[in-house]
């Protein structure tokens, strides 16, 4: 059987980690989870964040205590380098996957594109995690580990793009574990997701 990905978009607080965690409880087979968090992770925790040990990697440029822009440093672009790639590895090793991104033109990133060239061959679903900005604001608010800002700036740009997904998902309405059980009973009786397909026919992969 083909690998198996389950790509969950959406912007920052929407519940992504959340709903990932519970899919990888709910499937029988183990689905690895990896995304944007992932690389984060991957940094010290002095070089993301609003303090000038950031430069380096994810500096938050805040404005009146609210996210103005993000500065990507030359450690961060490194390590952005590798998001698909290492994805790849995984994929070619025929790991499962559940991945939960941020994709949006506002940081110029060609990741799109790119993986819906590597999920050639794979059957991946592209699933929307939405979420209203209010609901998504107030979640920020309450945890220590979230900027001000950060979803607002995202908000706009992370599902504005012409591409169709397969399936959407509201975490404001449904808690993760409804979220994930609805994304199961979506795939099972679905076994050809069109998503990623539809994008690299409408558009070459950038170099």
């Amino acid at each position: 059987m083909l690998p198996l990905v389950i790509f969950l978009n959406g912007t920052s607080s929407a519940g992504k980690t959340s709903i990932a965690k519970v899919l990888q409880e709910l499937y029988p087979t183990p689905l690895l989870h990896t995304g944007i968090d992932t690389l984060y992770d991957m940094l010290p925790a002095k070089s993301v964040g609003d303090m000038p040990s950031a430069a380096l990697g994810y500096r938050y440029i805040m404005r009146n205590g609210v996210l103005d822009h993000i500065e990507v440093g030359a450690y961060a672009e490194r390590l952005l380098s590798c998001t698909v790639p290492m994805a790849g590895v995984l994929l070619q090793h025929r790991n499962d996957l559940v991945i939960d991104e941020i994709l949006f033109a506002g940081e110029e990133r060609l990741f799109l594109y790119q993986y819906a060239d590597l999920f050639a061959g794979v059957r991946a679903y592209f699933i929307k995690v939405d979420c209203p900005l209010e609901i998504l604001e107030a979640r920020e608010a309450q945890r220590p580990d979230r900027h001000r800002g950060v979803a607002r700036a995202q908000y706009g740009h992370v599902h504005n793009h012409p591409y169709a997904y397969d399936y959407t998902v509201n975490s404001g309405v449904d808690n993760p574990a409804v979220c994930a059980a609805k994304i199961v009973a979506y795939v099972s009786k679905t076994p050809e997701p069109k998503a990623f397909a539809a994008i690299r026919n409408r558009i070459k992969a950038p170099v």
